[in-house]
């Protein structure tokens, strides 16, 4: 039963979301009973022209049965049994009437019974509720305690609020039900006190939510009791709408959102004007009534194919293996079929019921609406597209300032497509061409379908291949009363550790120190590299050469035409461990980055050596991390499954959207809401654990490789595990809060090393992969900082038996040095060559460096398996040399290719 939820109530549920999330963010002020009250408004508001049709259908039933009542009475009183039956039903015909009209007397209950239940889960689920107070309300998450009584052992308590719903709910019924029958007036009594026993027990704050709902319920059966009901209704809402927009101009915002604000506001306030004008306009156009109907039924289809399941099955066909697992969802083609019946009631099933409730100027409104939509969402997911970058599960993006692309083109041109739409449906209307607009629509939903198919198998085979690797993972999950010792150091023979921080930021190092001083004595010996380069901005095509030096930056693995992407980065991977096996050394590696291309841990290249140790740790002591810290689990495991399944609609709707509102509905609707904790501390646990996870036992040389993920994604974290310094903006200060969370677990490890005697026998290389497009300090002098912060990974280095203090290099560097520094000096032969190309090793960087972006979404695992190069776009690549905060020693790629060949000439 599922599904009918999903196509029922979530609709309504999401609608919900998006207004309590608005007033939280955007209006704060108003606190959490603005926003509770904004929800009441907006859903009393959509509905009511629902309640307006249920009332007029059970008003004309009432008549109906009043003007038949005397005739039937007397019919009963003289005859009986079948012969009664037979006497009442041709009475019944003769004047159009069925017994089974008396149910529209219920139909404004049935109407507000999915209205009661979506408010219902969403408020009594609502985090930002529980623990709120309002008034004498201490937690609006939980029953209001107005008395508490106590009868011997027997403790309850009175709750005042459901008592006062109670009460107006019975006011607004005597008013409502003034001119109704005895069984109506009973009908409505009872179901009041049906809710006083379903709410009793209920957060006060869904409480509140209802007793608001009954008194706009009161207003409403006042007002519908005076002269001109909808003239009335309608000044009440332009004044509720023109107070928001007094408010949102107050505030300060960009001056194109203020006027979109006063805009609709306007509109609202000549809505009945316009609505009267299209009405003049669109009876020129009338056609025949069952052809605009199947227009709203296919465009309605169209909508919800296409984002519920073409474009899911698109999202998530980028990278199934990180959506699966999740929670209790284990196949990742479950959000595919929410989504789809999500959307399926939005377009589809509430529109065709308030197609079939209402006359004919919505009749010939409605499918016009949903055509242009269709055309319009249609145009925006395909052509008005941003490049998204990187998607976490919960949906958040590595740079939400890709969706303030303001150009002509994303706010111009959609709007001109708008006016397309609109003037094809009139032509086709008036042409009586309707049938050619039917065709193409459902060639459309034929073709998307179709891709959506496409995509779902895929997602399926990787699901199957992804699913026995995962269960072998589940299998080596460690016990939580635990730890395993997997990293092995010798007190007296040489260790070397490379400690990789994924995406860790060079330039936040010197301000963690200076807002952590006390920190710095842990870094004693440590050379700081600031002035440090990668080859490319993202894991996939910056690893490698990080792992296994030059041989491995993104040009020189596309000279190796002939090889799969895959295979030259497990040689990456192995270059390192398989020189210093060869060297006599004990080899341990863990959670090396992309291993085999698959997002879970897939170790396989490592059986060919069974000398060296590899592991996985993700997530192998995160339950254990909360129980030490009194953490309740953070959000519990099943969270992902549910913000995965509620983000990925979000997501979808962000797309159709008119560009230029992108930005903000993301901020309100997905950034706004992301409580999933638990994947963070999957990886943040095991570097917390680190010193736990070693010992001293070795007595022979050792090389060890640990990978990290802590610093990569932006993830606000409580001052108990860093302190952080709040003049950061708030996209830099999550970054920021990450990237010392990391350092803080690093300083901890080195302390433990010292203590241990093993620090001045051990070479220690901190290094990241690349750097994150932020507005950093050390490049305020660029035109545009991110792409330099882009490519500046953290780079540290200490030798055996530093004892220094820590210094600072502004030696030319490229993370790709980190090969050698961890092999320099080595006496042994085996140092010198790759083992696996036999090329010697060399260091290019003198002359400058070809630096490389992400291109073509090639950030996921899945796009690169069956490739053997990748993707170098020319224009948007950089050549750099020396140093790197000089804005004139980065050329561009193509302007440089350009210079060098015309001196060959």
């Amino acid at each position: 039963m599922n599904f009918l939820y999903y196509i029922v109530i979530s609709p309504i549920e999401t609608i919900v979301d998006w207004v309590f999330n608005f007033i939280i963010n955007k209006i704060s002020s108003v606190g959490i009973m603005g926003a509770v009250f904004g929800v009441s408004l907006a859903i009393n508001f959509l509905a009511l022209p629902l309640y307006n049709i249920a009332d007029s259908l059970q008003e004309k039933e009432r008549k109906i049965s009043k003007s038949l009542e005397p005739r039937v009475k007397k019919i009963k009183k003289a005859f009986k049994g079948d012969e009664q039956f037979m006497m009442l039903s041709e009475y019944y015909r003769q004047n159009n009437y069925h017994p089974l009209y008396v149910l529209r007397s219920s139909l404004s209950i049935l109407i507000e019974i999915p209205f009661f239940i979506a408010a219902y889960h969403y408020l009594s689920n609502n985090e930002v509720l529980k623990g709120a107070s309002f008034w004498i309300f201490n937690d609006l998450g939980a029953p209001d305690v107005f008395l508490s009584l106590k009868l011997g052992s027997f403790a309850f308590g009175i709750h005042i609020l459901p008592i006062l719903m109670t009460i107006i709910n019975f006011v607004s019924g005597a008013i409502y039900t003034k001119d109704a029958t005895f069984r109506e007036k009973v009908q409505l009594y009872v179901v009041a006190i049906i809710f006083l026993v379903l709410l009793y027990n209920s957060p006060s704050g869904l409480v509140i939510y209802w007793i608001l709902n009954n008194i706009f319920s009161l207003f409403k059966n006042i007002v519908m009791k005076m002269k001109n009901p909808g003239k009335i209704a309608h000044i009440i809402i332009s004044a509720i709408f023109w107070g928001v927009v007094l408010f949102v101009l107050i505030k300060q915002g960009n001056i194109f959102k203020k006027t979109i604000i006063v805009l609709l506001g306007i509109f609202v306030s000549l809505f009945p004007v316009f609505f009267k004008e299209s009405q003049k306009l669109f009876s020129k156009f009338i056609g025949k009534p069952e052809n605009s109907c199947y227009i709203l039924v296919l465009s309605g289809i169209g909508l919800a194919v296409l984002l519920g399941f073409t474009l899911s099955s698109s999202v998530i066909s980028s990278s199934p293996v990180e959506f699966s697992f999740l929670g209790e969802t284990k196949n990742p083609v479950s959000y595919i079929w929410s989504s789809l019946f999500v959307f399926t009631g939005l377009f589809v099933f509430w529109p065709c019921t308030i197609y079939k409730m209402f006359g004919e100027k919505v009749k010939n409104v409605l499918p016009c609406l949903f055509f242009v939509l269709f055309i319009c969402v249609l145009s925006n997911v395909y052509i008005f597209k941003y490049n998204y970058g990187n998607l976490s599960v919960n949906f958040t993006l590595e740079n939400d300032k890709v969706l303030k692309n303001y150009s002509v083109f994303f706010m111009l041109f959609p709007l001109i497509i708008f006016i397309m739409a609109l003037s094809i449906y009139l032509f086709s209307m008036k042409k009586n061409k309707m049938i050619i607009l039917q065709i193409c629509l459902f060639s459309m939903i034929l073709a998307e379908t179709g891709l959506g198919f496409i995509k779902m198998n895929y997602i399926k085979k990787v699901f199957i291949a992804h699913s026995a690797n995962h269960e072998k993972n589940i299998a080596e999950t460690d016990s939580l009363n635990r730890i395993e010792k997997i990293y092995h150091l010798s007190k007296t023979k040489k260790n070397v550790i490379v400690l990789f921080l994924d995406r860790a930021i060079n330039s936040f190092f010197p301000e963690f120190l200076e807002a952590n001083p006390d920190k710095k004595h842990s870094f004693k010996g440590f050379t700081y590299y600031p002035n440090t380069l990668s080859f490319s901005t993202h894991t996939s095509l910056a690893s490698p050469a990080m792992m296994g030096g030059y041989e491995y930056s993104p040009s020189e693995i596309n000279e190796r035409k002939d090889e799969l992407l895959r295979e030259k980065h497990n040689e990456a991977i192995l270059m390192l461990p398989k020189l210093f096996m060869d060297a006599g050394y004990s080899v341990t590696v863990s959670d090396p980055p992309w291993c085999n291309y698959a997002h879970e841990q897939d170790l396989t290249p490592f059986e060919k050596y069974p000398q060296m140790h590899a592991y996985s740790t993700f997530g192998k002591y995160t339950d254990l991390y909360f129980k030490e810290i009194g953490m309740k689990g953070g959000v519990a495991n099943n969270d992902a499954d549910i913000i995965c399944r509620k983000e990925i609609r979000n997501f979808l709707v962000l797309q159709a959207l008119y560009p230029p509102l992108r930005s903000t509905f993301y901020r309100l609707c997905i950034a706004f809401d992301q409580r999933d904790d638990r994947n963070y501390y999957n990886i943040f646990s095991s570097l917390y654990y680190l010193d736990k996870q070693t010992d001293f036992s070795s007595e022979t040389d050792n090389y060890l490789f640990i990978d990290s993920d802590t610093p990569h994604e932006p993830h606000n974290l409580t001052d108990d595990l860093l302190k952080i310094s709040e003049e950061k903006a708030s996209f830099e200060k999550s970054h920021y809060m990450v990237n010392a969370a990391a350092l803080t677990q690093v300083a901890k490890f080195l302390d433990y090393l010292k203590e241990n005697d093993v620090y001045d026998n051990t070479r220690i290389i901190i290094v990241a992969d690349h750097g994150a497009g932020l507005k950093t300090k050390a490049f305020r002098n660029f035109d545009n900082p991110e792409i330099p912060a882009f490519y500046n990974p953290l780079l540290m280095f200490k030798d055996f038996n530093s004892r220094n203090d820590l210094i600072s290099d502004s030696s030319f560097m490229m993370n790709a040095d980190a090969p050698f520094l961890a092999i320099q000096n080595m006496k042994s032969e085996k140092f010198d060559k790759n083992p696996f190309t036999g090329k010697k090793l060399v260091q290019k960087k003198n002359e400058g460096v070809v630096l490389y972006p992400l291109s073509n979404g090639e950030h996921h695992a899945d796009q690169l398996l069956k490739k053997t190069q990748f993707t170098l776009d020319e224009k948007r690549g950089w050549f750099v040399k020396d140093n790197i905060f000089n804005p004139e020693n980065w050329i561009s790629l193509s302007e440089y290719n350009k210079k060098i060949n015309g001196e060959k000439r």
